[in-house]
């Protein structure tokens, strides 16, 4: 799947309930000016998300996981 996932333009991220990012594609070189093994590991909240969001998000994330929405 990660070659797969390696060939998309898109930024495609994998995240813990808690907004750990445990995996993301290639394009985040591009994107975000660093590399996937700088991110992975790392907090969402610390790399994309705004400030002003991170609640906002974090609400969103826990909904998903545990199947709320």
């Amino acid at each position: 799947h990660a070659r797969i996932l390696s060939l998309l333009p898109d930024l495609i991220v994998a995240l813990y309930r808690t907004g750990e990012i445990s995996y993301v594609s290639e394009a985040c070189e591009n994107l975000l000016q660093l590399k996937a093994n700088e991110v992975e590991g790392g907090n969402i909240f610390d790399f994309i998300v705004t400030k002003s969001s991170h609640e906002r998000i974090r609400e969103m994330l826990t909904k998903k996981l545990v199947g709320v929405i």
